[in-house]
């Protein structure tokens, strides 16, 4: 993941004090001299993954957590407007968060992508979104039981596109999977 790799190339250059530097044309520099075409998106993602290192913020902050979101998946972005980032983009944003700093979301942060997750009609989100489960209502068919029992027989949490059962359920199960897939193919680019 980009991500990664700027964290790699600016703490190879600067170590981990790289933090305290306040002039942004220094990561321009760097960047450029390393083959990277200092875009604001790119110069956006520098400052986010600098957020998430110095500020408790990024994780106690929904809107704050919407701009980090934005940022750490190469999108503009925009503080003064709400954005509402794609599930898929919560998800690759939360593991390269939690790679970055071991800390807990706040209640507002875990209610504010639960809405995501209701708005776009998941009944459960897989690790490293599941503590926000709490937060998206019980569904009347009882599917987050099924999906939890199903992730448990797994093993390892993955499901396999094949052999998803029918109806919502199985509708369900492929849109955690798809989700799963932005992990396996981010842990793959690192």
């Amino acid at each position: 993941m980009l991500a990664n790799k700027l964290l790699t190339l600016i703490e190879s250059k600067f170590g981990e004090d790289w933090t305290d530097i306040e002039e942004p044309e220094t990561y321009e520099i760097l960047l450029k001299k390393n083959g990277v075409e200092p875009t604001a998106e790119i110069i956006d993602m520098v400052h986010a993954i600098k957020a998430c290192l110095v500020s408790s913020s990024p994780w106690e902050n929904p809107f704050v957590f919407e701009n980090i979101v934005d940022a750490l998946n190469g999108n503009t972005v925009t503080p003064e407007s709400i954005t509402k980032p794609e599930p898929e983009e919560i998800m690759l944003a939360v593991s390269v968060m939690k790679d970055l700093v071991v800390r807990n979301f706040s209640d507002d942060v875990a209610r504010y992508i639960a809405c995501i997750a209701i708005d776009n009609g998941y009944v459960y989100f897989p690790e490293p979104l599941d503590f926000c489960n709490k937060y998206i209502p019980a569904d009347y068919l009882g599917l987050r039981g099924n999906i939890e029992r199903l992730l448990a027989k797994e093993g390892n949490g993955v499901l396999s596109l094949y052999n998803l059962p029918q109806g919502p359920l199985g509708i369900q199960l492929a849109k955690i999977s798809a989700l799963q897939e932005v992990l396996r193919r981010q842990n793959g680019n690192k």
